[in-house]
Order: structure tokens, then sequence, then C-alpha cells
């Protein structure tokens, strides 16, 4: 149990069934990427984030629009690191490098159209440097509903690890309310 700001995460919100899910990715009995998918609020980042809790160094947690923002600020020479300035070389070979990456939020701003063409090459890119090892990504559409917004190619890649699908009512909400 790690806590983050004023709220702390424990893999015990977890329904058992998706830890061990996770468990077997962990432990290399599953392919990566991890691929999460479900409903709003039924704890696909939470799960996700305690995973990088457990990691103490080399990880990176993204969501889509942050990394795509960021690999645009890396490209054009503008993205700063504290006082550093980041090329897109280094940007890129960090991301390789990390021991686990998450992307969460894949195509939610753009879940009825197309993303742009930078959009596009960047979370394409992502998912081919990060080709076999511990990535994770986080969406709230089916892989049918990404390949619509990105296309085959995205799905196929994403395809090819593990899926879960998170179900049940947004945790976010008292009971009660709506």
């Amino acid at each position: 149990m790690l806590s983050d700001g004023n709220k702390t995460r424990t893999l015990g919100e977890t329904p058992p069934e998706i830890r061990e899910q996770v468990r077997k990715v962990v432990m290399g009995d599953a392919p990566w990427p991890l691929v999460m998918l479900g409903a709003v609020g039924a704890g696909k980042t939470c799960t996700a984030l305690c995973m990088l809790d457990r990691v103490a160094k080399s990880r990176r947690y993204y969501t889509a629009q942050q990394f795509v923002d960021d690999a645009r600020d890396a490209d054009m020479g503008r993205l700063m690191r504290g006082d550093y300035l980041e090329s897109i070389r280094e940007f890129w070979k960090k991301w390789r490098n990390y021991g686990i990456t998450c992307v969460d939020e894949i195509g939610s701003r753009s879940s009825r159209e197309k993303v742009s063409d930078h959009h596009y090459e960047a979370v394409k890119r992502s998912i081919d440097e990060r080709h076999g090892k511990p990535c994770i990504w986080i969406s709230n559409l089916t892989l049918q509903q990404i390949a619509q917004v990105y296309d085959d190619r995205i799905a196929s890649r994403l395809s090819e690890g593990t899926h879960i699908t998170f179900t049940g009512a947004d945790r976010r909400l008292k009971k009660g309310t709506a």
C-alpha cells in the first residue's frame, strides 16, 4: 500500500481474479503488454498505479495526451525536464529503457474521431519501442473502438499482449449518488 498525496492505493481494492491475471503477466506467465480495458471508474488506473508503486525505480506513467505532447515538445527542442532540455533522441531512449511504463486514457479525447497524424505516430512508436517489455495500456474503449480511433495496426499491436477487462460500477461515485 502506497500513498499518492491524500489518496492511498492498494491492490486489495482490485478483484482477486484481476490480481491473478496481473500476477501472471508480472511473473512472465502471460505476455506484455498488459492492456486494461473497461468502464470509467472500474479500477484500471488504480491497479496500474499499484503495479508502478511496487517498482522502486525506472517507471513512467503518462496519459496518452501527455505522452504525445512530450514527444512533440522533444521533437521541437522544447521539452524541459527540470532545468534540462531533453532531445527527441533522449526522449525515445528513456522510453525504451524504463523498467515499466504505463499509458492511460488511450483514445479518450477522440473516441468519436480519428487522432491527428502526430498523435498516431507517437502512440504507434511508443508501442513499438516497448515491444516485449513491461508496458501497461489503459482505455475505456474496446480494442475494436481503438482500431476505429487509431487503426488496425495499433489494435493489433495491443492485441499481442494480455488483456484484462474491468467491469462494475464507477468506484469513485458514492453509493446512492449519480
